[in-house]
């Protein structure tokens, strides 16, 4: 239903990287002292994307200005400031749901959500890509998930969202589970401390939708921090919300399984595993050096 030129790449690079220890996002990683995001954004150019929103905190315009400068001859790129479009407005983000929601006033088709702090792999955007492109509905929605096992940190626990599938292998459900580590070779969670099966497939927030959710989103959004208001920790998390507008408007989420491994920067003992691998990318052809 949707062409290339109508998708947009939407990267979420909002965080304060208060795990991490400081701007996680715009951390050198590539070979050139790329950013992890670049890596989308050069994947976005090979498939044929013409657009990308960035969004991001005010405070951090600057920092992100060189890196729009390298690639806005490639690709037209704009920044969105998730604290200016928040309402209430308060210090700590109000999470990847409302991210999104920032979004909203530049988007008005089909686009893909990513982390900024992950790389998801060519593969992985083309196959978000495609489901849209070979749509039939006009609202449409995909979850492209990855290996519970290629998401672990070797540096400690992290949360994920295990997905669930129905009959029809589209998305039922999505599972919080928090603290998810290895330990005598048993992959548990707080929720799960017997052991987590090694074949489930987890959500890293990539997602295709159409503008609809959008919409939604505003809404939702709207009576879930009118009822939060008091606590500065409670996060408007966007799979939640996908999976609440996905039942209510009867869009089923297809389910797609990565080609791809993940990987990204959680901790930042994570950094130099990073950098290996996108070094290894370079020295084999996969991507340019320098990227752009």
């Amino acid at each position: 239903m949707y062409s290339k030129e109508d998708i947009i790449l939407l990267i979420l690079a909002g965080g304060l990287g208060s795990r991490y220890g400081r701007l996680k996002q715009l951390d050198g990683v590539g070979p050139n002292n790329e950013s992890l995001f670049e890596y989308a954004l050069y994947d976005a150019i090979e498939i044929g994307l013409k657009k990308a929103v960035i969004v991001i905190h005010s405070e951090h315009e600057q920092a992100f200005y060189s890196i729009k400068k390298k690639w806005q001859d490639s690709i037209h790129l704009q920044f969105v400031f998730q604290d200016e479009e928040a309402s209430p407005k308060r210090q700590k983000p109000w999470g990847t749901g409302q991210a999104v929601l920032s979004a909203m006033g530049v988007i008005s088709g089909p686009f893909i959500s990513m982390n900024a702090d992950d790389f998801y792999g060519r593969s992985s955007l083309e196959q978000a890509v495609n489901h849209l492109v070979e749509s039939e509905k006009e609202h449409t929605c995909a979850l492209v998930g990855y290996s519970l096992q290629s998401t672990l940190s070797s540096s400690g626990g992290v949360n994920r969202g295990i997905i669930k599938t129905d009959e029809s292998t589209n998305v039922a459900s999505i599972e919080e589970h928090h603290e998810i580590r290895v330990k005598n070779g048993v992959i548990s969670s707080q929720e799960a401390k017997a052991g987590l099966e090694v074949d489930n497939y987890v959500s890293m927030n990539l997602w295709a939708a159409d503008s609809s959710l959008l919409s939604f989103l505003k809404d939702d959004f709207k009576k879930f921090a009118s009822t939060h208001t008091a606590d500065p920790r409670v996060e408007y998390y966007l799979p939640n919300a996908i999976m609440k507008w996905s039942k209510l408007k009867e869009i089923p989420i297809e389910f797609v399984k990565s080609s791809d491994s993940w990987f990204g920067m959680t901790y930042r003992n994570d950094k130099k595993e990073v950098q290996s691998k996108l070094e290894g990318f370079s020295s084999d052809g996969v991507y340019p050096n320098p990227l752009r």
